[in-house]
């Protein structure tokens, strides 16, 4: 996907700068690699989250543009990224964790710190997980 983009990103300025008459240049500079899940520690944890809060909701399908340090180990041990949701519920309090209007919900610590041992746990005890 990365590729395409790119390539359409190209596409648009090189054909904007030859409509107006002028040249264009494009440097691009990869700073950080995609954040790449490994597919069998998510599969690890999620089967050991389901059981622990069999009434949270677990959304799997969610993708993110963003970039993160993570990668880097993510590139040399399996792992995943994750995001707890600790934000405010209500339209009012609803803002983005960079957001100077953020304020946790303290009441999301106590199961993030449930969830990160199970998950713990679940891969330590799961040889699959082991090896890149």
């Amino acid at each position: 996907m990365q590729k395409v983009i790119i390539s359409r990103f190209e596409s648009i300025v090189n054909n904007i700068s030859l409509a107006f008459g002028c040249e264009s240049l494009i440097e691009i500079q990869e700073i950080t690699p995609p954040v790449i899940n490994d597919q069998a520690v998510v599969e690890t944890i999620l089967e050991r989250s389901l059981r622990t809060f069999p009434e949270k909701v677990f959304d799997t399908k969610y993708q993110s543009m963003g970039s993160e340090d993570y990668a880097f180990f993510l590139n040399e041990v399996p792992g995943c990224f994750i995001f707890m949701g600790a934000g405010g519920q209500s339209e009012n309090n609803r803002f983005g964790h960079h957001h100077p209007k953020f304020e946790i919900d303290e009441s999301v610590i106590q199961n993030s710190i449930t969830f990160l041992y199970h998950a713990i746990l679940s891969l330590i005890n799961n040889p699959k997980n082991h090896a890149k």
